[in-house]
């Protein structure tokens, strides 16, 4: 028996440009894949077909969740606080070591709570007794009397002005200029 010859395709040679390197392809714009390109038809398709009814139905579907969503997430929460009593109910063991289990955390966290409370306290004790020891020794300390004086200590009065650079003396505003002609 003869096998038979198995042809293998040759790749296409892409057309490369012709510049200093000569390792580029012609176009560097890839296709965009076929499986995106159908997911994009099928959406664009679906929105120009029944564009009006979506929105519709968005905004039906709003408006229920709005106005029934308390209702419904009650329900749900009475509907898991039955079924939580029934496995209570089949299994009391199991409810009371979920109780206990409650109170020790409710007693640590209890614990947690004084301790700290106990903390910040004497921290603010503290602080309260600085402050105080603090307020006695302003007041055992003599005041030391600083007198400024009036004056600028620049300014000497029989120096002239020596302060900005002008005179201290401006005509009055009230009489204008002087009037020619």
């Amino acid at each position: 028996m003869e096998e038979p010859e198995i042809m293998l395709a040759e790749p296409e040679e892409e057309e490369f440009d012709t510049g200093p390197e000569g390792l580029h392809p012609s176009s560097l714009h890839q296709p965009t894949p076929y499986t995106l390109q159908q997911i994009i038809n099928n959406a664009f398709w679906f929105v120009t077909s029944y564009g009006w009814l979506t929105v519709g139905v968005l905004v039906a579907a709003f408006y229920l969740r709005r106005k029934y969503g308390p209702r419904l997430e009650e329900w749900q929460s009475r509907h898991e606080e039955y079924q939580e009593r029934a496995v209570h109910h089949k299994d009391p063991d199991k409810f009371l070591s979920k109780e206990r289990a409650l109170d020790a955390a409710r007693r640590r966290m209890q614990e947690q709570y004084d301790i700290a409370a106990r903390e910040n306290a004497e921290k603010r004790r503290q602080k309260e007794e600085e402050e105080k020891q603090r307020q006695a020794q302003e007041r055992a300390q003599p005041k030391q009397s600083t007198k400024k004086s009036r004056l600028k200590p620049e300014f000497y009065p029989l120096m002239g002005d020596t302060g900005g650079g002008t005179c201290g003396w401006r005509p009055s505003a009230g009489r204008g200029g002087a009037g020619g002609g």
